[in-house]
């Protein structure tokens, strides 16, 4: 990706780094994070703290996580996703007081959560879902294959 004549942006990081976070591959994600300002000179965005906290989560370095989030939380007053990365690191660490706390410091901020969104193009027609969202009219369908595939990843 980077050898060849691909400028990349700053979407382009927030993909090398969620994809080095889920291959359990946080020195690359750190030295990609590293290189985007250095090399590229692209200034890193709320997200890309929230990529960086995730990777270092994943990879179980807890107190470096927790000082990234920490240092960038109060920057992105509104932005929801840090405070629920930090929230969600505290709680995987079994400090449910802490991310008690963090999820209480939203509501007194009047930081929401925005909810999960997806989308999927069949035959031309784009389907959107919304976490927690019980309306769609094929919710049953829906609801029916997901079963399936979970039976078949179980097996």
């Amino acid at each position: 990706l980077f050898g060849y004549a691909f400028q990349p942006n700053d979407i382009t990081f927030i993909s090398v780094i969620t994809a080095c976070s889920y291959l359990g591959m946080p020195l690359k994600g750190l030295q990609i994070f590293n290189r985007m300002t250095t090399v590229y000179g692209i200034q890193p965005k709320s997200e890309h703290y929230g990529c960086r906290v995730d990777f270092l989560s994943r990879a179980g370095l807890f107190e470096e996580a927790k000082g990234v989030a920490a240092e960038r939380l109060f920057e992105l007053e509104r932005h929801s996703g840090a405070y629920v990365l930090l929230s969600n690191m505290y709680a995987a660490d079994g400090r449910y007081d802490n991310a008690k706390r963090i999820r209480k410091i939203m509501k007194d901020r009047g930081v929401e959560k925005t909810p999960g969104c997806s989308s999927i193009d069949l035959n031309g027609l784009v389907h959107e879902f919304i976490a927690g969202e019980e309306t769609h009219p094929q919710m049953e369908d829906i609801y029916q294959v997901l079963e399936k595939m979970n039976t078949l990843l179980d097996s």
